[in-house]
């Protein structure tokens, strides 16, 4: 995956939805650069360690410059992905034209991996999807992400990302299609803010009420003990050897597979309390027996 630069309102859509992929930076800070130094207005969006990364190239600010980072989980390295990419391609029998990692066509919460290919498109439930497992696992993330420096001290001035928790927060936000959480970081973000604000729905809530339900704003995931090999048995395996050793299904997991499966066969709905309370408090009690399953 390459940087993209638009200058059109056209052309944005090159630019939406979620990537879980290494970016290729290639000469992108330079671009930046000679765009800023002739007066071009230039918003450059990415992770936290890439805004950092131009600011620092920079060295100097610019107030033609806007950066927006993104709440980051960490990112997965290429090899994984081209050896994916490649297995997908086999499974089905055609090349894949272009991904869509988060296909919100059912719900925020139970969205797909979507694959466009030249005759049909294929759907892969995120729950069973090696390669986002794999990403949640934190299994395959790039070592520096695991003490993310970038989280510690953030150069962009809003950062954007999922509000996780929106319907305890605030309820009547909730459409099942998903709410992003914007964090204002500078009054230059604040100017930002500002022009778009009249255009969109927002309320003002606590950093807390962030955090709380997406703590990959401000913390680091934990490095599994399985990625000590992870990188090695995906170069000398075949994917579905290393999904084997690899993927844990966990008692919560397979509970919460079990509630979505009532859901699709409208059983019980989304927003069902008797049963949202049963897995609660199944998961709770359960907790010593879930760690030690994620452990063997």
């Amino acid at each position: 995956m390459n940087i993209e630069r638009v200058d059109n309102e056209d052309e944005i859509c090159k630019l939406m939805g979620s990537k879980y992929i290494q970016a290729n930076m290639g000469y992108v800070y330079r671009d930046v650069k000679k765009q800023l130094d002739v007066g071009a207005l230039v918003l450059y969006t990415g992770t936290p360690c890439q805004i950092n990364g131009l600011k620092l190239y920079l060295n100097r600010d610019y107030t033609n410059l806007y950066c927006v980072d993104i709440i980051c989980h960490g990112v997965p390295s290429q090899l994984l992905w081209k050896k994916y990419l490649q297995s997908i391609s086999k499974r089905f029998h055609m090349p894949i034209r272009s991904v869509s990692f988060r296909c919100k066509v059912s719900n925020w919460h139970d969205y797909e991996i979507k694959f466009y290919t030249k005759s049909s498109d294929v759907y892969i439930s995120k729950d069973v999807d090696f390669y986002l497992q794999t990403f949640f696992d934190n299994n395959c993330l790039r070592e520096s992400c695991y003490e993310c420096k970038a989280k510690k001290n953030r150069f962009s001035d809003i950062t954007l990302g999922d509000f996780w928790g929106i319907e305890k927060v605030l309820p009547e936000f909730t459409d099942g299609y998903g709410t992003s959480a914007i964090i204002v970081r500078t009054e230059h973000g604040m100017d930002l803010f500002n022009l778009i604000s009249n255009d969109i729905k927002y309320h003002a809530v606590q950093y807390g009420d962030i955090v709380k339900w997406n703590s990959a704003e401000c913390k680091s995931v934990c490095r599994p003990i399985q990625r000590d090999t992870f990188y090695e048995d995906l170069v000398r395996m075949n994917l579905s050897k290393v999904n084997r050793k690899y993927r844990v299904v966990t008692f919560k997991k397979k509970l919460r597979n079990f509630k979505k499966n009532l859901m699709n066969e409208g059983i019980i709905s989304q927003n069902d309390f008797g049963m949202s309370f049963i897995c609660e408090n199944v998961t709770k009690s359960c907790g010593e027996n879930e760690e030690d399953e994620s452990e063997n």
